[in-house]
């Protein structure tokens, strides 16, 4: 959890590469570290690789979260 609040924290100050870091040493798979790595390619403008990440958070969060928003499936 700290390694995820860290790295929102770069990317609202736009720290990419501190950023990118941080999720990087998060280990476990959720959509969640997907969904943040993406918005860090986007921001580098890599869309095929943010593209890709988003769809690894739409997939990891429809099969790992029992009560789903469709705002949130929505917004991946």
């Amino acid at each position: 959890r700290v390694l995820m609040r860290l790295a929102e924290c770069c990317y609202r100050l736009n720290k990419i590469d501190e950023g990118l870091n941080f999720i990087k040493k998060i280990e476990v798979k959720t959509y969640s570290k997907f969904l943040m790595q993406g918005k860090f390619n986007d921001l580098q403008k890599k869309f095929e690789d943010a593209a890709d990440n988003f769809e690894e958070a739409l997939s990891l969060y429809l099969r790992d979260v029992k009560d789903q928003d469709k705002s949130v499936t929505g917004n991946i």
